[in-house]
């Protein structure tokens, strides 16, 4: 082989190497994930798995749309992606760094992209879009996303990893008792101080309802968010400080906490550390 002749060579699998590694949506831009997404307490199902991308979820368009009960069309010539619910219209053009809401621009972390056939949209983007919480377990691979409406209410004094005390605006003070976990025995004293850490007294939460509000002593049922997005029942539960607690009609989480807990229990996270496994479990 002469000279001219392996230089070419040397030149064609170098090209073919930074194809494979970086090409239109290759391996290295987007991977297959083990991602569970749950909307609303039930986890949702893909014909095409969730993506990941620089560490965001992307997911099929018309799915995530569809299962947020937006209106979606998709423009072939140009790539654009229109969804609509209520009062808010998103337009997206696969491949690009911004989208609109009702005419604003938006700049999205990842880029939306075509994968065998299949139009991915990142999955934070699309939830926040049309105003829903939306947090990460990691250690479960879990995306959540919560749609119903929330309260603003502001922290008045933590009485312990499952009860707190709140204010509304122009309202008097109100007790909160958490869904849907129970405190580990073994481990409640570093529950109530993650409690205290995470729920600092004048810090903002928001309160999501179930089909039972109150209690006969006027305490509210709730899940408790962040402003961020983040979702303090499943933290507790995901960390191993509480275990899932079955409290209907108040149901609307169950599948996820147990899910959580499931996790927290073979990675032995928190007090699933010390705690004796239960027959269940085994």
């Amino acid at each position: 082989m002469g000279k001219g002749t392996r230089k070419k060579v040397a030149w064609l699998l170098a090209l073919l190497s930074l194809a494979a590694a970086v090409g239109p949506w290759g391996a290295a831009a987007a991977a297959e994930a083990n991602v569970r997404v749950f909307l609303d307490g039930r986890p949702l199902s893909f014909e095409k798995a969730p993506v990941l991308a620089d560490g965001y979820t992307l997911v099929p368009m018309r799915a995530i749309f569809e299962a947020l009960g937006a209106a979606v069309a998709y423009e072939a010539d140009t790539k654009t992606v229109t969804a609509v619910k209520e009062y808010t219209t998103i337009r997206y053009k696969i491949g690009e760094r911004e989208a609109t809401k009702n005419g604003d621009l938006v700049a999205l972390p990842v880029e939306g992209r075509l994968l065998d056939g299949v139009t991915y949209v990142p999955l934070r983007f699309v939830a926040r879009s049309f105003g829903s919480f939306v947090s990460w377990e990691g250690g479960s691979n879990a995306v959540i996303v919560s749609t119903p409406p929330k309260h603003a209410a502001t922290v008045e004094e933590v009485v312990d990893a499952r009860t707190l005390k709140v204010s509304f605006e122009q309202e008097g003070v109100y007790t909160v008792r958490l869904i849907g976990v129970s405190p580990l025995e073994t481990y409640r004293e570093e529950a109530d101080a993650y409690a205290a850490e995470r729920l600092a007294p004048g810090s903002l939460v928001w309160l999501e309802t179930d089909e039972r509000e109150k209690e006969l002593d006027g305490t509210i049922r709730a899940y408790v968010f962040f402003t961020e997005g983040a979702f303090y029942n499943a933290e507790l539960v995901a960390q191993g400080y509480a275990s899932a607690l079955a409290e209907a009609p108040n149901s609307r989480w169950d599948a996820l906490f147990a899910a959580l807990e499931a996790d927290a229990r073979r990675a032995n996270r928190g007090g699933w550390a010390v705690e004796p496994p239960s027959p269940q479990a085994k």
